[in-house]
């Protein structure tokens, strides 16, 4: 009996336990983000076991996933936040989408030792359809591009030298592009 009520209560108050020495602050794109550490941290726990804290938005309590894969042992989730669409990795949301319709993973990439999930943002109209995010899934904390594109939904993707290579056509007054993402930069 107090063993069961004891799981129960164990995932409450590991939460609890984290939330509380969360820290809010802005990021590259001037949204406000919240970092928690992770439990490996908050527990006291130093070396490989603990993961860097990355920036974190909690996701919605109504939230819910549009959209999953497993990809080399990582969980990738669209979610869906009320609000919009979050970019989750490990139950880490990396990036939150609040302007775009769709949100779904385009598709996976491997290449050079380095796992990629490019990421499209479907405007649901036709001044510009698509745009892209790339995720590198490559190091212990996952990487994600900012937007990139030219409108077009048609890429050609390729991973090359361990770079992913995201390319466009034309797309009305747009001119075709080429994009690179590799180590958490874009070129």
């Amino acid at each position: 009996m107090m063993q069961s009520k004891f799981k129960r209560m164990l995932p409450v108050a590991l939460v609890t336990l984290s939330m509380t020495s969360c820290q809010v602050a802005t990021d590259p794109y001037g949204r406000t983000v919240m970092s928690t550490p992770t439990l490996g941290q908050t527990l006291g726990l130093s070396g490989q076991s603990a993961r860097p804290s990355i920036p974190y938005t909690p996701i919605a309590a109504n939230g819910s996933v549009q959209e999953q894969k497993v990809v080399a042992g990582r969980t990738v989730q669209i979610v869906s936040t009320g609000r919009g669409h979050a970019i989750v990795v490990d139950g880490r949301v990396l990036a939150n989408d609040a302007d775009d319709d769709r949100v779904i993973i385009q598709g996976v990439y491997q290449g050079g030792g380095r796992t990629y999930v490019l990421i499209e943002e479907q405007s649901g109209g036709t001044a510009c359809p698509s745009l892209y995010q790339a995720v590198d899934l490559s190091a212990s904390a996952a990487a994600v591009s900012p937007q990139i594109g030219n409108c077009s939904d048609l890429p050609r993707v390729s991973v090359l030298g361990g770079a992913l290579r995201v390319s466009v056509p034309a797309f009305r007054a747009a001119p075709a592009k080429a994009f690179t993402f590799k180590d958490g930069r874009v070129g």
